[in-house]
Parts: C-alpha cells; structure tokens; sequence
C-alpha cells in the first residue's frame, strides 16, 4: 500500500478555468509530470487516471483531453482524442465543466523503488484507489470499466533487491 501523505496532491476546479487548456498550465506551473489523477463530479468519482510517460509537450495531456469533452466549455475539441470521456458523462445527467474537479496525486518526483517497472507505484496508486472506491461503493468508478483485478498480483524487482544480488548490497 503506498502513502499517500507523503505525495504532493493538488486540486483543480474546472469552475475556475475559461479553458480546458488552462489545466495544461496549471500542471506544467506545478512542474508535474507522472501523476494519479481522480475526475469528481460534484462529490462522485468519476474514474481514475494515470500519466507515467511524459515529454515537454504533454504537460496535463491525459487530463486536458478528457476534460475537454465535458459540456461547459466555450468551444469543443477538433479531436476525437480523449472522447471516451462521453461515455462516462452520460451517467451525470446534466454535468457541466463548473460542477467538475480533478484531484492529482503528484507522483513525478516520488523514488522509484523497482528497477523493472519506474510507473510501477504509479500503477499501484490508481489500482489501490480503485479498490479503496470498489470496497466502499461494491462497484468500480463509472469511468473505470475495466476489471483490472490482475493488476494486483502483478510484481516488479525492487532495486535494493536487484543491488543485492548484483552488486553484493
């Protein structure tokens, strides 16, 4: 189980922005890169997310293009890119961009403690938050469609590990 208390969390009210680039600069000023992000609308999570790849063009790229598709914005995306979100908008009738928030767990400067797998704590951060919602709820997020109970048994090499047997510890 991973701590949370020790990850940087940042909160933004899309109530607050006048466009969905906006989230692109926020996170880029944040300086946040890898990160497990949670959409909530008004007070229901909507899904879980990840980011674990990252170049300096995609700052808040995954959030960005999925809060993009959510009704309430001056203008709609050109691209199909990040669409799925209106599957997951047709079970809250009514949403609108001013009723939504994304909670992001800041995950870009957190050491890395397995040597096969660097979004290895990623991964299990979102998996934990889901199952944290699924014992709570009997029921995944909307958004999360996915059965991804295998994630849980899925095992990384820790680099102490690795060390030990490799360079003696």
């Amino acid at each position: 189980m991973i701590d949370t208390s020790k990850i940087n969390t940042y909160r933004i009210d899309l109530y607050k922005l006048l466009t969905a680039k906006e989230i692109r600069q926020a996170m880029k000023s944040a300086g946040i890169k890898r990160y497990v992000y949670e959409f909530i609308h008004k007070t229901e999570t909507m899904k879980y997310g990840i980011q674990y790849e990252w170049d300096p063009t995609t700052w808040g790229e995954r959030i960005y293009r999925q809060a993009w598709h959510i009704p309430g914005w001056p203008s709609v995306p050109k691209s199909s890119s990040g669409s799925d979100m209106g599957d997951i908008i047709q079970f809250f009738p009514s949403i609108n961009k001013n009723d939504v928030s994304i909670r992001i767990w800041d995950m870009t400067n957190y050491p890395s403690s397995y040597i096969s797998d660097k979004a290895f704590e990623i991964k299990a951060l979102e998996r934990q938050f889901i199952r944290e919602y699924e014992d709570k709820h009997k029921r995944r997020p909307i958004g999360n469609i996915k059965d991804e109970k295998h994630m849980d048994r899925k095992t990384a090499v820790k680099t102490d590990l690795f060390d030990t047997f490799f360079y003696g510890g």
